[in-house]
């Protein structure tokens, strides 16, 4: 690891996504006299190049120093040249910083509009320090589709800086299958990259190529960012707007790309004060001649794959997964965020919010997509969240849509969170709020409301339906549907000092303290009957936990 000092200025489940998924001691400087603007951890011992100029050129003799020029300087650890102004040369580590007399505040925003891909960074470790992502941003203009950042095999931190318009190119045809489109329009990493106050906006993926005789090709993943291998921390980042390539045409339509926002396939995924929002999953195409279309691209801000997950003060809000087209094909999974088996996750003081599973394919064997807000397929801890105004929408024909705020495959338990004002499609889907079918869901202190579904009898539960185990204790699961419908269905495991407001159908709330409605008698969370209810609740939990639980 690198010696830092730090002084800062400042996944029925997965089995259809499956054969996817798986197909410095010495300082170097030119000037005395230059400043360099830095608001990232620096590291010692590195080699320091300053960037003096916004062109996208390579000239050894101009006296500029470019990021171009500095990338390369950094690999090839020489000189961009032998006047004063160019690169210094790099080393095993390095320190990219900006001029601050061209690219400090006093000098206003500035933008390296690129002619052609930037050198893959894969030799050395670097750091680039940015003067700002309001102030500094590099964007893809000219020379074709192509990422702003690829890193290989290093380690790299990136900050203070906007990276947009990136456009990685599509899959190639073929007249079997066809080519996968390009991965990470804005950034593609296999090592360790540290993001800190970056904005990664308006990126995009390639899509699939066209097939013959079989499938079409899966569009690319990642349309902001792409992780195949290593670690990824971010604080402070935004991650929006940034669309996957869709599923490429052929004999069997292909599927579309996933993690509009980010597609994570590493070890260790760390979130601080970060916005992951507006980003959207890749179409399904059809399949020609009547055969099956592709499945929408699954985590329309986040597919994560594998790996360690915490995320702390995030927001994940507005983002979409694809959508399935004609002759079937099931909409994409997770709205705001998808996690694959094994993936442990633990999300703190977060939002997810307003976002969207993908529409379901037509025919019968279309589906609509799981989990408008959430599908968790892996452990997952949930602490002070809120999961609101999240859906999924139906198919055309075939299957409904399950879980407007979370579709459960795993071990999920939600202290002290709130699961409000989702919905599914109202012709087939079920459980606006939670649909559970885990090993374990626990619910404490937790607030389910608001929630809407269809009113079919068949899992009515307008605010959770159970397929597995839940246990809830502190609760209040009511004010769920349109009108006198359960707001719960299956069998639960009470731990005590309940309300839930419409429990027909159901089982398994009668321990001490439980408050149960029913049909001919529901209990509203909004009105009068409730308030006294929650405070006898209130007087049975610490300070702490009673603050958490809102009062209607």
């Amino acid at each position: 690891m690198l010696a830092i000092v730090t002084f800062m200025a400042s996944v029925k489940g997965l089995a259809r996504r499956t054969t996817a998924v798986l197909s410095a001691s010495n300082i170097h400087t030119r000037t005395s006299q230059t400043t360099v603007e830095t608001n990232a951890p620096v590291v010692v011992n590195a080699s320091i190049i300053t960037i003096n100029s916004t062109d996208d050129v390579v000239n050894s003799s101009d006296g500029k120093c470019t990021l171009r020029e500095a990338i390369t300087a950094s690999n090839t650890r020489t000189a961009s040249g032998n006047v004063v102004g160019e690169c210094a040369a790099g080393s095993r580590d390095n320190i990219i910083g900006f001029d601050a007399t061209v690219f400090g505040a006093g000098a206003g925003s500035k933008t390296i509009n690129l002619t052609g891909a930037l050198p893959e960074i894969n030799t050395s470790n670097i750091t680039i320090n940015g003067t700002g992502s309001g102030l500094l941003t590099v964007r893809r203009d000219t020379g074709g589709n192509y990422r702003i950042f690829s890193i290989n095999g290093v380690v790299a931190s990136i900050s203070g800086l906007t990276i947009t318009n990136g456009r990685v190119p599509d899959g190639i045809p073929s007249d079997t299958s066809g080519g996968y489109g390009g991965d990470g329009g804005g950034i593609l990493c296999a090592g360790d990259l540290t993001l800190t106050d970056v904005v990664v906006t308006g990126n995009s993926t390639g899509n699939g190529g066209a097939g013959g005789s079989s499938s079409g090709g899966l569009g690319g993943s990642g349309g902001g960012i792409s992780i195949t291998a290593g670690t990824l921390s971010m604080t402070n980042v935004v991650v929006s707007n940034n669309t996957n390539g869709n599923g490429g045409v052929g004999f069997y339509g292909g599927s579309g790309g996933r993690g509009g926002g980010i597609n994570f396939n590493g070890s260790s995924l760390t979130m601080i004060n970060c916005f992951i929002t507006g980003n959207t999953a890749g179409n399904a195409l059809n399949g020609t001649g009547g055969s099956a279309g592709g499945s929408g691209g699954d985590g329309g801000g986040l597919n994560i794959v594998a790996g360690t997950v915490n995320l702390t003060n995030i927001t994940i809000s507005g983002n979409t997964a694809g959508d399935a087209n004609n002759n079937g094909g099931t909409g994409g999974l997770g709205g705001g965020i998808i996690t694959y088996p094994g993936v442990k996750t633990t999300l703190t003081n977060s939002s997810i919010s307003n976002n969207s599973a993908g529409h379901g394919g037509s025919g019968l064997s279309g589906e609509g997509g799981w989990g408008g807000g959430i599908d968790n397929n892996g452990p997952m801890t949930m602490i002070g969240c809120t999961i609101n105004g999240n859906s999924t929408k139906g198919p055309s024909a075939g299957g409904g849509s399950l879980g407007g705020g979370i579709f459960n495959n795993n071990i999920l338990t939600m202290t002290n969170c709130t699961v409000s004002g989702n919905r599914t499609d109202l012709d087939r889907g079920r459980a606006g709020g939670i649909y559970n079918i885990g090993n374990a869901l626990t619910l404490t202190n937790c607030t389910i409301t608001g929630n809407l579904s269809n009113n079919l009898s068949f899992e009515p539960g307008q605010g959770i339906h159970n397929g597995g185990t839940i246990n809830v204790r502190n609760s209040i699961i009511a004010g769920n549907g349109s009108g006198n419908q359960p707001d719960v269905s299956g069998t639960y495991s009470s731990q005590g000092y309940n309300i839930v407001g419409n429990a027909s159908g159901s089982s398994g709330f009668s321990a001490t303290g439980d408050q149960v409605g029913t049909s001919a008698v529901p209990i509203n969370r909004c009105s009068q009957v409730v308030r006294p209810l929650i405070k006898v609740i209130r007087r049975a939990r610490s300070p702490q936990t009673s603050a958490a639980l809102p009062v209607p």
